[in-house]
């Protein structure tokens, strides 16, 4: 009797213990499965048209900014967005390669100085429906600056002293109509 009230005994205990699996089981594939999060899309670092070239000259941090707006874009080519001011010559020329380096020079002259961006890097495009943004941050590089005079109207190319080259950082958001 002893063996058969220790089958049942294991019986029962099976019995229950796959009760409980199957409980268990039920239970989590009715549990909400946790979202999949999508990675969100870059962001650009402004609201508006900006170009930013940042540089340090004798041991203090400078900022130049314009705001080019003038897009002309060769999606297949390069792309140029120019500013119109004439008081603060800005912009920024981007050739774009498939592989993600890209070419990317930006300009700006203003307080008195002109500067000159160059480096390479990866260009992030937020597509849209009629246009598309484009931008970097803060894309390690070099700069040639150079005085230039205040309050005057001219090409970022008209300077009135010897080109320095720094180590700087560009920053830009820019915007190009997608035909």
């Amino acid at each position: 009797m002893q063996n058969l009230n220790g089958a049942r005994v294991n019986h029962r205990a099976r019995t229950l213990g796959a009760v409980c699996v199957t409980a268990a089981l039920l239970l989590t594939s009715c549990a909400p499965v946790p979202a999949v999060e999508a990675t969100p899309a870059p962001t650009p670092p402004f609201s508006e048209p900006t170009v930013s070239i940042t540089y340090m000259h004798d041991g203090e941090q400078r900022e130049l900014i314009g705001h080019p707006s003038k897009p002309l874009c060769d999606w297949d080519r390069d792309i140029t967005v120019l500013g119109e001011d004439p008081m603060v010559p800005n912009g920024v020329m981007l050739f774009l390669e498939d592989d993600g380096e890209s070419i990317i020079t930006g300009w700006v002259g203003d307080d008195g100085v002109a500067a000159n961006f160059q480096s390479s890097g990866d260009v992030s495009i937020v597509r849209g429906e009629d246009s598309s943004v484009l931008f970097v941050s803060d894309l390690e590089g070099h700069a040639d600056i150079a005085p230039r005079e205040v309050g005057v109207a001219a090409s970022i190319n008209d300077v009135i002293g010897e080109w320095e080259r720094v180590d700087a950082t560009l920053t830009f958001a820019v915007t190009c109509p997608n035909e």
